[in-house]
């Protein structure tokens, strides 16, 4: 029997070293890595997600600004201070509601309202530009209101103004100013 092992091949007993075994019918199954285990993977899919919502985000984000920066109350706002900033005081005053218009708490007819943006320009300098920083729009009780944050500058400084609005039959109409 021990002679069976260790012959040479090609002996009549027909043994080889190694001896050689019969590979089994079936083999045992190749453990899998456990999904939790693929942390990486994971990790990788959370950040892609988290990035598609902000992407998401921020661009709604974006064109909600952009839709009420492009509302008619917001170019209402321009056209006032486009003439403001060109010192055509009579254009800018056609932009308010004229039986309800303040400025500084004070009613203001045409020519008042004349006189005190021409002071102003003597004090301050003229306004030299604008942009709208804050545009609000409420919509209750059946009455649209606006609420617009200009920042204005006067030779070098800069000061914010905030311009309330109406919207009327005939359109958006200027009825509250705390500056020119």
């Amino acid at each position: 029997m021990a002679n069976e092992y260790y012959s040479p091949q090609g002996s009549p007993q027909g043994g080889s070293f190694p001896p050689q075994y019969q590979q089994p019918f079936f083999s045992a199954p190749i453990a899998k890595k456990k999904w939790w285990k693929r942390w990486w993977v994971w990790l990788i899919a959370i950040l892609a997600g988290s990035v598609l919502v902000c992407g998401i985000f921020a661009g709604g984000l974006f064109f909600l600004v952009k839709s009420l920066s492009d509302s008619p109350a917001a170019k209402v706002v321009n056209s006032y201070y486009t003439s403001v900033e060109k010192q055509n005081y009579t254009t800018a005053y056609l932009f308010s509601d004229a039986g309800r218009i303040t400025l500084y708490n004070h009613s203001l007819t045409q020519d008042a309202y004349v006189q005190k943006a021409t002071m102003l320009d003597m004090q301050e300098g003229k306004v030299t530009s604008y942009s709208l920083s804050g545009v609000e729009v409420d919509f209750s009780n059946g009455v649209s209101t606006a609420s617009i944050t200009v920042d204005v500058t006067r030779k070098g400084f800069t000061y914010p103004v905030q311009v309330q609005l109406l919207q009327e039959p005939d359109g958006w109409k200027i009825v509250s100013v705390d500056g020119i």
